[in-house]
């Protein structure tokens, strides 16, 4: 058989092993994801947004997740398979992120076939043997893989010649889960240096049709401003999570500021405020490079970095919002080093999410507490080095 027919009998067994595992736990989120959805069963989805889930999580999730569990829950109801079982009805919410873990890992082979066939399959093994990013797509069941897809897909396409499909790939990501706006200064880079000033006007009519159209599917009173500030509203995070840390092992979490309002004041700017100052010095040093010369290569590692920097020094941040950060920092895995610190920052991601749906975070103790700080500060410190690597790349002019 050809490399192709291997390749393809690997990616369909793996998404069907994945799917097994998927089967043997979930996380409560999803059952947040199953009454919303009911909700749209019984109720339609017009209105949906203003609907009281109490005592369940309310639905502050962008249109297009919405979507993806609804035709997820139709599919379950489709095969007919009996009376109700949450552990299958949640295996079938994941499908739509084990098939963008799929798609990641081909493109991420594509990637490394370019140098050799050996480092495809290197960076594809990379990806799904990823503990960390496979505890959240297959067992936990968030939506961080099918985010990533598009804005991998996003990416590619700009450098791809099809700027339009790059403009439409980012707009579902953001529309999928409000952490793409990690990627949002480098999909700026582009718009502004990739694209022509009459292909601006209609992409940013596509940006804004796009979003208005899925958000009318379930508004009840819809105006031309609803889609920005419906998107800003959903973009802040749920009141009772305007957190310094809500479990992420960061800055904020080092620092004993776990679980801690981020309105506090400290020296008369409160802790959101300071976190927007650090993403900022630490971003803009990376971005000028990107602005000056948007090389391919340098942006896939570029977007790795803000995934960091947001991750680590924005407030707010859960525990599994590292994932984007994780999958674009795979193809500069190229050293013993490299790939050591790879897997050691993996295991944080792991061990971070781990603890928190353990409930190891809801009544920590000292000793939980300081394993906390001290994975923090080890994913800071693995972060610095990749953080100055990259401008040592770039003075190499290996970027």
């Amino acid at each position: 058989m050809s490399k192709k027919s291997y390749l393809v009998i690997f990616f369909v067994a793996n998404f069907i092993i994945r799917f097994l595992l998927s089967l043997l736990t979930f996380n409560r989120d999803i059952l947040n994801h199953i009454v919303w959805t009911e909700s749209i069963l019984r109720q339609g989805l017009i209105g949906f947004y203003e609907r009281n889930f109490s005592p369940w999580a309310p639905a502050n999730y962008p249109p297009l997740a919405n979507l993806f569990f609804f035709i997820s829950h139709k599919l379950y109801l489709l095969f007919n398979l009996g009376s109700k079982n949450n552990n299958l009805l949640a295996s079938f919410y994941k499908l739509p992120l084990g098939l963008a873990d799929m798609v990641i890992a081909f493109y991420l082979y594509k990637i490394g076939s370019q140098k050799s066939f050996r480092q495809g399959i290197y960076f594809i093994l990379l990806f799904l043997f990823n503990l960390g990013l496979l505890y959240n797509s297959v067992l936990w069941g968030q939506l961080e893989s099918l985010m990533a897809m598009f804005c991998l897909l996003s990416l590619i396409s700009f450098y791809r010649e099809k700027k339009i499909f790059g403009v439409i790939f980012y707009t579902l990501a953001l529309l999928t889960k409000q952490s793409a706006v990690f990627f949002l200064p480098i999909f700026l880079v582009l718009f502004i240096k990739q694209i022509k000033t009459q292909e601006k006007i209609i992409s940013l009519s596509l940006i804004y049709s796009i979003n208005a159209f899925l958000l009318s599917l379930f508004a009840d009173k819809f105006s031309f401003i609803k889609p920005i500030t419906f998107y800003f509203k959903i973009l802040a995070g749920q009141p009772h999570q305007h957190l310094a840390s809500v479990n992420a092992f960061n800055w904020w979490f080092l620092l004993g500021k776990n679980q801690i309002s981020d309105q506090i004041i400290f020296l008369g700017i409160n802790y959101r405020q300071y976190s927007f100052l650090l993403v900022f010095l630490f971003s803009i040093p990376v971005l000028w490079f990107c602005f000056l010369k948007p090389k391919e290569k340098r942006l896939w590692y570029a977007v790795s970095l803000l995934g960091f920097i947001g991750f680590l020094f924005l407030t707010r941040m859960h525990e599994r919002h590292l994932y984007p950060a994780l999958v674009f920092l795979i193809p500069f895995i190229n050293s013993v080093k490299k790939f050591v610190l790879y897997i050691v920052v993996s295991l944080l991601y792991f061990l971070n999410q781990f603890f928190v749906w353990q409930e190891l975070m809801a009544k920590p103790t000292l000793i939980t507490i300081n394993l906390g700080k001290i994975f923090s500060l080890s994913t800071i410190l693995i972060f610095l080095y990749y953080y100055f690597t990259y401008f040592k790349a770039i003075a190499k002019k290996q970027l």
